[in-house]
């Protein structure tokens, strides 16, 4: 499995408009891409920070979406939010744990 890790700053004071496009626009699109097997979100309301991961069956379909535009479509969503540009890795699942 491979995961998308995209770190955002968002103005503190529109965190919870940020999690609520997440949740309603960009999750939707999420789910029809090819491979996507997941995501989950983490926020810090008092600073604006943000670290969208999203989980895929392949390095290719990770890679797909930024190469479609997907990805600046989706930020673009955000963007009037945001205070700095998105950066986003990709990474190899090499470990897990859950109780």
């Amino acid at each position: 499995m491979y995961a998308s890790i995209t770190h955002v700053s968002i103005r503190p004071d529109q965190a919870t408009e940020a999690t609520r496009i997440w949740q309603e626009e960009i999750l939707p699109v999420n789910r029809t891409l090819q491979g996507w097997k997941g995501a989950e979100l983490f926020t810090n309301p008092e600073t604006g920070e943000g670290v969208a991961i999203n989980f895929y069956a392949t390095m290719t379909d990770a890679n797909t979406v930024e190469s479609s535009g997907t990805f600046r479509q989706l930020m673009g969503k955000l963007a009037p939010l945001m205070t700095a540009p998105p950066q986003r890795k990709l990474f190899e699942l090499t470990g897990q744990a859950r109780s």
